[in-house]
């Protein structure tokens, strides 16, 4: 059974030290334009593996956020990317 990450403290301590060591969240800049009043601008993100499962972390919480369809795909390619690392490992 995975372990819940909630219930981790090492894993809690690698998803805010990734956090802190990638800047990540709202960055404020708008490159493709304000959508909204709630907009806070791109978001930096990352995606990565941890107890077996795959991790977006957005660095703080984010009620929603958009992609065009270059950077949907390339978010999809990223997610099954860890998810064969993460089958790869179980043999």
């Amino acid at each position: 059974m995975d372990k819940k990450i909630n219930d981790d403290p090492s894993a809690l301590q690698a998803i805010d030290q990734q956090r802190e060591e990638m800047d990540l969240g709202p960055s404020g800049e708008f490159p493709e334009g304000v959508i909204n009043e709630h907009d806070e601008g791109a978001m930096q993100y990352a995606i990565s593996t941890l107890n077996g499962k795959v991790l977006f972390n957005f660095g703080k919480p984010a009620a929603w956020f958009t992609m065009n369809s270059t950077q949907a795909r390339e978010a999809a390619y990223m997610m099954i990317a860890h998810a064969d690392s993460l089958d790869a490992k179980k043999g």
